[in-house]
């Protein structure tokens, strides 16, 4: 199975209003029949909160699943003298395809000299399946770590646990949003 995710060194990079980068459901896929969800940056729902992977502060792990009918988000890693996002940067995880749990967001990891625009990112988990059953997957991790923020908010950034599809399974849990200004060493941590 392949996974995957995306890596751009350039000077630089400006993704359009309508535009995006997706890479929704290019990460791992389970196997079995599972009705929890995949775990990364917060538990899946139905899953123990000490299952939780990857690093917050440099982020480059898959999101996972725990059954063979959705995938985890893929990742994405870009190095920018200047980004201006506008549109979006996307690593969901998938809603399960029938009833069982959904998978988690992905990683994105951006260091960037100047950032701006007033786009969005997201790592979210997916929900879980159809039918009244399954739990949503976890949240991935998203970094952002800049030298220059001309007004890009990180209330634009989403690493959301997916939603239950039931009242007897779980909702996933949160992951992390990471913003480092590499200029003067403050960083924001949001869960």
């Amino acid at each position: 199975t392949t996974h995957k995710g995306i890596h751009w060194s350039v000077g630089q990079l400006i993704i359009d209003e309508g535009s995006s980068i997706d890479v929704t459901g290019q990460g791992q896929i389970g196997s079995g029949t599972s009705r929890h969800g995949g775990s990364h940056g917060g538990a899946g729902g139905q899953r123990a909160s000490d299952e939780t992977f990857g690093d917050f502060e440099y982020p480059v792990a898959f999101g996972i699943s725990r059954s063979g009918y959705s995938r985890g988000g893929g990742v994405v890693r870009i190095n920018a003298d200047e980004l201006r996002l506008d549109g979006a940067i996307i690593a969901d995880g998938q809603k399960s395809a029938v009833r069982y749990g959904g998978a988690s967001g992905g990683s994105v990891w951006l260091t960037v000299g100047e950032l701006s625009g007033g786009g969005r990112i997201t790592a979210n988990g997916g929900p879980g399946g159809i039918n009244n059953y399954g739990s949503g997957g976890g949240g991935g991790r998203i970094a952002v770590h800049y030298q220059l923020n001309d007004g890009f908010s990180i209330d634009n950034v989403q690493a959301l646990g997916g939603a239950s599809t039931s009242s007897s399974s779980e909702d996933g849990g949160a992951g992390s949003i990471y913003f480092k200004n590499t200029t003067d060493g403050t960083s924001t941590l949001r869960f």
